[in-house]
């Protein structure tokens, strides 16, 4: 193909209609943090896991006390879980009302 030929790349999914591009989306903004979500949870479960190491090691902290951050992983992992399937029996909900009785 000649240069001329050549289409754009674009390097972002196309939007919903009632969605914003993915880069007008700020980084702290609720939605742009919603579309990282896994590369957010993984950024806190790093974090969390080297302060673990930190405390226990480095530290040489009570059981009690570095065991805190792999707790705020586990929490954190568990209620994202918990949100993904309140998400899908949602959107089962939607996809199948229940029938309305009309003839009583």
């Amino acid at each position: 193909m000649k240069n001329s030929e050549k289409q754009p790349t674009n390097h972002h999914p196309e939007p919903k209609p009632n969605q914003k591009p993915l880069s007008d989306h700020g980084w702290c903004s609720l939605p742009g943090l919603w579309q990282r979500k896994s590369t957010v949870i993984a950024a806190f479960s790093i974090v969390t896991i080297i302060s673990y190491l930190w405390l226990r090691f480095g530290l040489h902290a009570t059981s009690q006390t570095y065991e805190i951050p792999l707790l705020a992983t586990l929490t954190g992992a568990v209620t994202q879980e918990v949100i993904d399937v309140l998400a899908v029996l949602n959107a089962l909900r939607a996809a199948f009302p229940p029938k309305v009785i009309s003839d009583l």
